[in-house]
């Protein structure tokens, strides 16, 4: 016999009603810790959990969120040469993300500029349960990066990020990002 070791009795059906032996509190480091943060837990994925957010493959992996699609653009690009802008009111893209636990965001950012003067914008975060944050921002004629990551709403699942215009002045966004603590 080890040292150490756990002795369990062996169980008679008479004896069921009797108390069962505790288990010691040091039990981890037997089963190993690296098997146990994995029970009734989902793994965090890594890195970037956005497809083209740098929009260099023009809008793959984003949809339109109406008849008023979002417009590619080189004349104002944060890096390397493309961004993507809404026009008017109401229109919008989104990405679906694969289910991602904001407590395994390490950050959600992204970069706007809304280059014919101010224009409004709102970043829309959708969670599993049919909640959703909405942030919305004013931009001027300066790139300016947005960090969202402190707005999320802590143990919810984010199944969805969008962007849509809020004023007739587009505002254009670039370098998308969410990344994942893994």
């Amino acid at each position: 016999m080890y040292p150490n070791t756990l002795r369990i009795p062996k169980c008679n059906p008479r004896s069921l009603n009797k108390e069962l032996p505790q288990l010691p509190l040091n039990l981890s480091h037997r089963i190993g810790l690296r098997h146990m943060s994995r029970i009734g837990k989902s793994v965090c994925p890594s890195g970037e959990q956005i497809v083209n957010g740098d929009f260099e493959n023009g809008v793959t992996g984003w949809n339109n969120l109406n008849a008023f699609p979002a417009y590619l653009s080189e004349a104002y690009a944060h890096s390397p040469t493309h961004s993507v802008f809404t026009y008017s009111d109401g229109t919008g893209f989104y990405q679906t993300i694969n289910n991602i636990r904001v407590a395994c965001v390490q950050s959600l950012t992204f970069w706007a500029i809304s280059p014919y003067g101010d224009g409004t914008m709102q970043i829309i975060i959708k969670y599993s349960d049919a909640t959703e944050t909405s942030i919305e921002f004013t931009h001027s004629n300066t790139w300016v990066q947005r960090n969202v990551t402190s707005q999320l709403s802590l143990g919810k699942v984010i199944n969805e990020v969008r962007f849509t215009s809020g004023t007739d002045n587009p505002t254009h966004i670039d370098d998308a990002s969410l990344i994942g603590t893994g």
